[in-house]
């Protein structure tokens, strides 16, 4: 019956050592858990200083992207404009050259009725 008892008062050892390590377990998980955790919101969180900062370096950003926007207008008006010109020069020389065939092709066309005008009235019977 001893070893009966020795073997129960063993066993009991052994669970309750186990039963410490389980508890030990928790709390070193628990323990890593709450530190990743408070870690995480810690990096996470930004000082008021350096919203500033990033929010300044944002502004700046944007002001120069409105400079550089504002530069590019400027070069597309320009650029419209230099061509708006070169079409209006360009169409102003077609139309005096399209006057000016009109008016040669009217000299041509009163010098043919010249010339044929005597010879209508020579074959119109009046």
């Amino acid at each position: 019956m001893d070893t009966v008892i020795e073997n129960f008062n063993s066993l009991n050892k052994y669970y309750k050592t186990i039963k410490k390590l389980n508890n030990m377990k928790k709390s070193v998980f628990t323990l890593a858990i709450t530190m990743l955790i408070g870690g995480t919101i810690l990096t996470g969180c930004q000082s008021s200083a350096e919203k500033v900062e990033n929010a300044e370096n944002n502004l700046q950003e944007a002001k120069e992207n409105v400079l550089e926007a504002k530069q590019d207008l400027k070069v597309a008006h320009q650029d419209s404009i230099t061509e708006y010109q070169k079409f209006r020069i360009e169409y102003e020389e077609r139309i005096t050259a399209n006057e000016k065939s009109i008016a040669d092709f009217r000299a041509r066309m009163a010098k043919e009725k010249k010339k044929t005008e005597p010879n209508m009235k020579k074959d119109w019977p009046h």
